[in-house]
């Protein structure tokens, strides 16, 4: 059985989600500050098409749909906003929902572009270890933090150029400091290494149960982002890599994150096609 054909709520998400970045766009334009509770209201609109969407998926086969690049760039987009809404308003950042509305309409519409990333998949995709579904769950919600890093990183970067010119209103007039910046860019950095770090328990414990069906590419691949991760959190702790050099470093490491979702799903479906039950090499 082939996964059906939900990409209609898709479609409408990223409608919403561009709608929400066209009207901070142009708020910003008439220079004042948008409406908070409209954009929470566009952002909604979108993550409720988004979540319907994945929710129709995950019933046609019962689980997390996280089956093909299409899904996992969806789950990814979703991810980073979900946490939108739970950090904006913790941290005071007005103008995340701007970029975050931008990440999420170009990694939801972007998707939709290619049907041949909607490849269809059997059922069962995690069969019925709870294990298997965590590590996959947990390791793609990482990239969506480490995706909202980045757009950190990209505010950094605006507020940087913006002190450098001299410039003080329009969209530098609402952006954090650069130290807020800095600070809450860590706090990110530490939340998704440490998401990632679970759920590499989980498919540690997978690989040394069945080392067979487990592919070794997926294994390096997922090693070699946390790597990375891990590699940037002690140079930034030991004062080597900050300022420009740290956020370019979160923006670069974040585009490669989203580039090997190909490889990893391409190792699944080698697995599949070898006959190799699917539950163990989905990441």
């Amino acid at each position: 059985m082939e996964v059906l054909d939900h990409r209609w709520a898709f479609w409408l998400a990223g409608i919403w989600y561009f709608f929400a970045f066209v009207f901070a766009i142009l708020s910003l334009g008439a220079k004042r500050r948008y409406s908070r509770p409209w954009m929470l209201v566009l952002m909604l609109g979108g993550m409720t098409f988004q979540t319907w969407g994945l929710w129709l998926r995950g019933q046609d086969f019962g689980g997390c749909p996280l089956g093909n690049p299409f899904e996992l760039l969806q789950f990814v987009s979703w991810s980073a906003v979900l946490l939108y809404f739970l950090i904006g308003p913790a941290f005071r950042m007005s103008l995340l929902g701007l970029f975050s509305a931008a990440l999420a309409a170009f990694l939801g519409l972007g998707s939709l572009l290619n049907p041949l990333w909607d490849a269809p998949y059997k059922i069962r995709l995690f069969g019925t270890h709870p294990v298997v579904e965590a590590h996959a769950s947990l390791a793609v919600f990482s990239y969506g933090v480490f995706g909202v890093l980045a757009l950190v990183a990209l505010m950094y970067f605006f507020q940087y150029y913006g002190l450098k010119q001299g410039k003080s209103t329009g969209i530098f007039a609402y952006l954090p400091s650069i130290v807020q910046l800095d600070q809450i860019a860590v706090r990110l950095l530490w939340v998704g290494l440490a998401v990632l770090s679970f759920s590499l328990v989980f498919g540690f414990r997978l690989y040394s149960d069945d080392q067979i069906t487990t592919p070794v590419s997926k294994l390096i691949i997922t090693l070699a982002v946390w790597g990375g991760y891990g590699a940037l959190s002690v140079l930034k702790w030991r004062g080597v890599c900050v300022g420009k050099r740290f956020a370019a470093a979160c923006i670069i490491l974040f585009v490669m994150a989203i580039v090997s979702l190909w490889p990893v799903d391409a190792g699944r479906q080698l697995a599949n096609n070898n006959g190799e039950d699917l539950r163990t090499v989905c990441g």
